[in-house]
């Protein structure tokens, strides 16, 4: 009880090698960006978007093995791992690998939808009107604006940056950082 469940997809009454079948898919459908902008009066918005439709992941290492290398329990093995009290749970009972491998092979059970959709960056600007006090200053044109980078990233994974390479055995990689930059662009 509480442990991984393999289908006897060939209904041979065995579960074995002969089950096995081609799950997932490490090249995405088709990868996609696009901009979308406007502005109003001396204000400025443009934005930059890409993602990935239809890419699969295999969970590993750390990420599904509870302990692995001495590592600690992700809240999820604690909160959504089968007990007697929690016989729906997402994940099997709580054991080391060692102990029960069966829980932990390759199945679809780890494979993960990483399709995503990241809002790469978004940049406002104001023009400030022509001023006296520009005018003497020699500025022809003045631009103040605002930017940020990796603000908004849409995919059902929460364990990783999907941007990563979904291909590599360890997916706990540093991520795609948000960064948040400002300036002023000055025309003389």
């Amino acid at each position: 009880m509480g442990d991984v469940k393999y289908v006897d997809r060939n209904q041979d009454g065995a579960i074995d090698a002969d089950d096995r079948y081609i799950a997932g898919n490490t090249f995405p459908d088709f990868t996609y960006g696009f901009n979308i902008g406007g502005s109003y009066k001396n204000f400025s918005l443009t934005t930059q978007w890409q993602g990935v439709h239809n890419i699969s992941v295999f969970l590993g290492g750390n990420l599904i093995l509870p302990f692995n290398n001495g590592a600690g329990l992700q809240k999820e093995w604690l909160t959504d791992a089968w007990t007697p009290q929690n016989p729906n749970a997402r994940l099997p009972r709580l054991t080391a690998f060692s102990t029960y491998k069966e829980n932990f092979a390759v199945s679809d059970m780890w494979l993960k939808d990483a399709s995503y959709l990241r809002l790469k960056n978004i940049q406002l600007a104001y023009d400030v009107p022509n001023m006296a006090f520009l005018n003497k200053a020699g500025i022809k044109k003045l631009k103040l604006f605002v930017n940020a980078q990796n603000l908004l990233t849409f995919t059902k994974i929460k364990d990783f940056d999907p941007e990563q390479n979904v291909t590599v055995e360890n997916l706990n990689k540093y991520p795609s950082v948000k960064m948040f930059t400002g300036g002023i662009n000055i025309s003389f």
